[in-house]
Formats: C-alpha cells, sequence, structure tokens
C-alpha cells in the first residue's frame, strides 16, 4: 500500500524499505522503480526476498537509468536473481 501512494511522487532518491512494514509487494515495487526516474538507491535489506520474487524486479532495476546502488543484504537470493539482472543489464542498450 506504501508503495502505490509513493510511485506518484517522482522525486524519492532513496528508497529503503527495509526499516519499515514491507508486505512483499514486488510488483508495486517494480512499477515504482518504473515510474520514478530520480530513484538511485533502492534497500531490501532482511525482507525474506527470494529468486522467484525477485525476478519482477530485473527489467525495472536494468532499465532504470539512475539507479546506481541496491541493496539486498540479508535476503534469500541465490545466483538465479544476480544472472538474470547481469545479462539483462549486458543486453541494455541504455
Amino acid at each position: 500500500m506504501i508503495l502505490k501512494s509513493l510511485s506518484t511522487l517522482s522525486v524519492i532518491e532513496h528508497l529503503d524499505m527495509s526499516k519499515c512494514a514491507f508486505d512483499g509487494n514486488y510488483q508495486a515495487l517494480a512499477d515504482l522503480i518504473i515510474s520514478n526516474k530520480n530513484l538511485r538507491q533502492i534497500v531490501l535489506k532482511k525482507v525474506a526476498l527470494n529468486d522467484q520474487q525477485a525476478q519482477i524486479l530485473v527489467c525495472p532495476i536494468a532499465d532504470s537509468i539512475n539507479l546506481s546502488h541496491i541493496n539486498f543484504d540479508f535476503n534469500n537470493l541465490g545466483s538465479t536473481f544476480i544472472v538474470n539482472l547481469c545479462a539483462k543489464m549486458l543486453s541494455n542498450p541504455v
């Protein structure tokens, strides 16, 4: 619910969802990344994010022009997310 409200604010540069009760709505997070061109940093520490949930974030992160820092520490991510993200970023003409 919080992310849907934030998606209308295109001035957010730093988003730290690890310090609030993140409900796991990764589609809303993906929409926020797409709609907010000023977003430079996303922090999702200790939100129990796994490879399957993170797949929805691959394209928005790779296509984001200004996003320069992502912090997904202390989650359940394996190599699948990283491999897919790197492959998408390498194939991205941006």
